[in-house]
């Protein structure tokens, strides 16, 4: 488990310094939001996960996967990771694959008995509050899919951006969901993010 831990805070760190280091990087044109509320939901299944998303939205696929580790992933390397995948809307940018982005990470670690200790959160607490100090949003345990997690929410190193990380631990398994759009554009699509994730199904 404490190599799970330490590569989740490393992946952290990288979108942290990466995904949000520039404050001059040129904004897409145009906002998707208005399409993105008003559009019917598709499934994104893979074989032990499921979730809906907006129809307009893009699964991302290996060409975006390479661009996320020449920008908001920039320095880390998808060998470390079982899965990659996720969906976008919008265009490329400086700092992401789109405007709005859901991207799942999963880990593999045969150690992993499933559960967080309260010593391992506050690791990880203690963590973010040291590197990211007032741009943390907030940091908490919870339970999604009845699985544990960590729900970490924050803000990018420009103050351009809004990120919510989640960490879901099952046996051998940690996915890492991460939501993030750009600041201003956060708010009207946190209500999507929502239905995403209330929408999500893991197989234990």
């Amino acid at each position: 488990m404490k190599k799970i831990f330490s590569i989740l805070i490393i992946i952290t760190l990288l979108l942290s310094i990466n995904l949000f280091a520039s404050s001059c990087a040129k904004p897409p044109e145009k906002s998707y939001i208005k399409e993105s509320i008003a559009a019917e939901s598709k499934t994104f299944s893979e074989s032990v996960f499921t979730f809906k998303y907006p129809s307009n939205w893009k699964k991302i696929d290996d060409k975006k996967i390479d661009e996320i580790f020449k920008t908001s992933m920039r320095g880390g390397s998808p060998d470390n990771f079982e899965y990659i995948g996720g969906v976008y809307i919008g265009d490329s940018w400086k700092e992401d694959i789109g405007e709005a982005v859901f991207s799942i990470f999963v880990i593999s670690d045969p150690a992993s008995t499933g559960t967080i200790s309260d010593e391992q959160y506050e690791n990880v607490k203690n963590t973010y509050e040291s590197q990211y100090g007032k741009r943390l949003i907030s940091i908490n345990q919870s339970t999604i899919c009845d699985l544990p997690d960590i729900e970490i929410k924050t803000i990018g190193k420009s103050k351009e951006t809004q990120s919510w990380g989640i960490y879901i631990i099952i046996s051998g398994k940690t996915y890492m969901l991460d939501l993030r759009a750009r600041k201003e554009l956060y708010p009207d699509y946190e209500p999507i993010f929502i239905d995403i994730i209330d929408s999500l199904k893991i197989s234990k």
